[in-house]
């Protein structure tokens, strides 16, 4: 049983003069003192093994976890109330009217909230398996068993709503160019500004389990050669967040995964074994795409009127929408038209587009029908030699490849907004939209091929060691399920990797194919223990001390210039390490414990532990380049847009011939972002390549070691 509950009273490293909105009065560690709060965590596990006959043992396991992610979310304010900003568009001079209620630049002084009320992550697993020893041809070790791994997740969270209002001007006033549009919304009749509301929030309260079969046998047909060969099916659910539209299942045939292994020894006298594996694997689907892509995530920004008899305090979602109005799933701009969508909306851009409404494909996007789970194969060789009694050595070569991703792979549909597929890019029904609206569709890669050298100690005379070189390289366009592109975001599934069709390109023209940002082609690890027993001095019989060290040498991170590019800021300019990387690794860590047995044949053990984190205070630089834009070496040029035919993505008669077509918003936008693919865009390459344009932190040091850190810890054992 772990229980781990974390309390939060304050932050003492909050920066002087925080901001806060709850009470500008507040010195920043008392601000954090009134959001801190209490996160609770805990799980327990068990097992029981059961031999009921001499070869025919019994085993199984169950555990349980829960999270609630709620410690910072304590005393943020009252979420139902607007943040309301009175504004004005620079070439708009008109002031609001006297009895409105704000003025130019004021608002309604309700601070802006970000709060949770609940985010709850319960997981319950069971094992259940057999192993069944016999000879037949030869000796068999059968082992058999089911795997239930449940998950399920209880959400509210989100900001509360955002409204910005102008007067004297028109709802969609600068927002065309960002849908498309060659003009502007016209005002509805009597119409005297306008207003733009951001919803931005999370619910659900879903579940999906995980079930698998499985038997391998260990088989030594003969005394030098042994198989392992094994045989893995698993079914999966992937819920929704919005109640009655439809998730993702996985069949049993969906995942079958057949484990291959066989190992000889060589010459026959136990010293010398080459193996050989083969798998496949599947991952287990996390649920941050269901709250993104299934209707857990809303984010909409809503452009509507404003008229005479309004006021500041008359405006909020109700007045927007209508009373019990709802956002577009999928958005909605109309063109050429007075007419609302529902209640005062005259444009709704959805960023959040669920992609299972069942609604128009185009639009709002679907889950591929014949979507395959993710899928990686691995094949490994090595061999093994005993030099003595106490020393072997080994060599290993391992490949890695990811077969079939999934991600919300994505188009831009006529509104301006992102729409996804959720599916396999490359292949199936975005393949088939990409071939459609005439743009490539790039199948992701991840190739990881390593070769391992290593040489192992067996633990004699008070100590063991290991050590290892590593030569490996990492290679594709496929940052993985915690993208490298983006400093290791944690969005499964949901990073930014294929969501728009200019994402796997570059700058300079062609696919982004190159060293991912976590390829290390040098690693050397060492690894080593002495135990210490007293009692060899006479002294201390039940006293042990145990002395651990372990150091590391790598090679840097890749480095990458990557633009920002519609909303998208990780399209490679030229190449993937064009900066080269961050410097070499190294770190040595230590461990001192000591151990104290007592009580009847020793049965209590009273240990001391000491870590010594990075013992030599070393500071190397592990992350290059943060800019104004943000972290990374990412550049945003300014200014450019990708339907200004002087950027040369697309010519006055490509938009002239979108404008004839039913969706000319996206028409135009298909029509660039298939140009980019295929030439890349020189305009922003040279924009880019701009030294005066950059951020002055460009390609500088942002990020480093953890300095020494020292760890004290005392248990009992029993």
């Amino acid at each position: 049983l772990n229980w781990n509950p974390i309390t939060r009273s304050t932050n003492a490293f909050s920066a002087p003069g925080y901001s806060n909105e709850l009470n500008p009065s507040f010195a920043s560690a008392v601000y954090f003192d009134q959001t801190g709060g209490r996160q609770n965590s805990m799980n327990f596990t068990g097992q029981g093994v059961y031999s009921l006959t001499n070869n025919l043992i019994i085993s199984g396991r169950l555990g349980h976890y829960f999270l609630n992610e709620k410690l910072t979310a304590y005393g943020q304010g009252d979420r139902s109330n607007p943040t309301i900003n009175c504004a004005a568009q620079p070439s708009v001079s008109q002031q609001f009217p006297a009895n409105f209620g704000c003025q130019r630049g004021t608002g309604n002084g309700v601070p802006g909230v970000s709060a949770t009320e609940y985010d709850v992550t319960a997981r319950n697993q069971y094992d259940l398996d057999a192993t069944y020893s016999f000879s037949m041809l030869g000796r068999h070790e059968i082992k058999g068993g089911y795997q239930y791994n449940g998950i399920s997740n209880n959400v509210s969270d989100g900001n509360n709503d955002q409204i910005t209002l102008r007067w004297g001007t028109g709802p969609l006033n600068g927002v065309g160019a960002i849908s498309g549009h060659a003009g502007m919304i016209p005002s509805a009749p009597g119409a005297t500004g306008s207003g733009a509301l951001t919803l931005f929030e999370t619910k659900g309260n879903v579940s999906s389990k995980n079930e698998a079969f499985y038997v391998q046998d260990k088989w030594q047909p003969t005394r030098r050669l042994t198989l392992n060969l094994g045989f893995r099916t698993e079914r999966e659910n992937v819920p929704s967040y919005a109640a009655g539209l439809p998730g993702i299942d996985f069949s049993f045939s969906s995942k079958i995964a057949p484990r291959l292994g066989a190992a000889y020894d060589l010459t026959g006298d136990g010293k010398t074994k080459v193996s050989a594996f083969y798998g496949l694997f599947y991952d287990r689907f996390k649920l941050e795409l269901p709250r993104g892509s299934f209707g857990g995530d809303l984010f909409h920004t809503v452009y509507f009127d404003l008229f005479a008899t309004d006021n500041i305090n008359t405006i909020n979602r109700d007045t927007v929408f209508g009373a019990g109005g709802l956002a577009t799933a999928g958005g909605a701009c109309p063109l050429g038209t007075q007419t609302p969508v529902v209640g005062r909306v005259r444009c709704d851009k959805d960023f959040r587009v669920p992609s299972n409404t069942g609604g128009p494909l185009t639009q709002v996007g679907g889950i591929d029908p014949n979507i395959k789970p993710f899928q990686q194969r691995e094949v490994t060789f090595t061999f093994e030699r005993q030099l003595t009694k106490i020393y072997s050595v080994s060599a290993r070569y391992t490949r890695k490849q990811v077969l079939h991703a999934i991600e919300d792979a994505g188009f831009p549909n006529e509104s301006g907004s992102e729409y996804y597929i959720i599916g396999n890019p490359g292949e199936g029904l975005y393949k088939e939209q990409a071939d459609m609206f005439g743009t490539l569709a790039l199948k992701p890669q991840r190739q990881y091929d390593a070769f391992e050298l290593r040489l192992d100690r067996r633990f004699a005379n008070h100590f063991f060691f290991n050590a290892s070189y590593t030569n490996s390289r990492l290679y594709g366009n496929y940052a993985g399920l915690s993208s490298s592109d983006e400093n290791g975001r944690p969005s499964p599934n949901v990073n930014r990797n294929f969501d728009q069709p200019h994402a796997g390109f570059t700058v300079a023209g062609g696919p982004d194919n190159g060293l991912l940002g976590t390829d290390r082609p040098h690693e050397i690890k060492f690894y080593g223990t002495y135990s210490l027993n007293w009692n060899q001095f006479g002294l201390w019989k039940a006293n042990t001390t145990d002395f651990e060290v372990f150091t590391t040498a790598s090679s840097g991170s890749v480095i990458t210039t990557f633009i920002t590019l519609n909303d998208i800021s990780q399209i490679v300019l030229d190449k993937r390490g064009d900066q080269g990387r961050t410097p070499t690794f190294t770190q040595t860590d230590f461990a001192l414990r000591h151990s104290i047995k007592f009580g009847k044949d020793g049965r209590f053990t009273l240990r001391g532990d000491v870590d010594i984190l990075n013992v030599f205070n070393e500071y190397v630089v592990t992350l290059v380049g943060p800019t104004t834009e943000g972290l990374g070496n990412i550049i945003n040029v300014s200014n450019f847009n990708v339907l200004t035919s002087t950027f040369g993505l697309i010519t006055p008669a490509q938009s002239t011939a979108c404008g004839l077509t039913a969706s000319p918003g996206q028409c135009r936008l298909i029509t660039a972002y298939a140009t980019f693919q295929r030439q890349g865009s020189p305009a922003l390459a040279a924009a880019a390549r701009d030294l005066a344009s950059r951020s002055p932190l460009y390609n500088q040091p942002s990020a480093f070691q953890g300095k020494r850190n020292i760890r004290y810890g005392l248990r009992f054992i029993f």
